[in-house]
């Protein structure tokens, strides 16, 4: 919104209907129904190279963060208190990841951030599925991420 003081009154009363679950219930539901294509990938690679990531982009774990946001992560290891988040450009501006590591980091988990950009080859600039992705690259940042201990990536 260009307008700060309607952003703000908006951001406040949605704020307030997030905490009745009834409707955050709905909403959650309404976001995130299933994974979308790129994810359900990596559901696959990491099932194949027993990555211990438990898909959880779907709306059924979700952390509120210190910041006072919800939080659903893509992936999450919560024995290692470890989490993946697969961004794409369009959806996912820097200022906006920063914020999630910062609030995922304020509750103690560490971030792996994975960009669309850097994970598939793409011909163009839009990949079409099944996407070509550089399973390589991608497992070695993933193995690199679960050997640190409490950094984020």
């Amino acid at each position: 919104m260009k307008n700060k003081d309607i952003a703000l009154k908006v951001s406040k009363i949605l704020k307030e209907k997030w905490k009745d679950p009834q409707y955050k219930d709905k909403h959650i539901h309404t976001w995130c129904k299933s994974p979308n294509k790129l994810e359900k990938q990596f559901i696959l690679l990491f099932q194949q190279n027993n990555i211990p990531f438990k898909f959880t982009g779907n709306g059924k774990y979700w952390i509120n963060s210190r910041s006072g946001r919800y939080r659903c992560p893509d992936f999450i290891n919560t024995e290692l208190k470890k989490v993946i988040l697969i961004c794409g450009e369009h959806w996912h501006p820097p200022q906006k990841i920063r914020e999630q590591i910062n609030d995922y980091k304020s509750v103690g988990l560490s971030t792996l951030i994975l960009l669309d950009k850097d994970v598939v080859r793409s011909k163009g600039r839009s990949p079409t599925f099944p996407y070509n992705l550089k399973e390589n690259y991608i497992l070695s940042l993933v193995n690199s991420f679960l050997k640190q201990e409490g950094a984020t990536a």
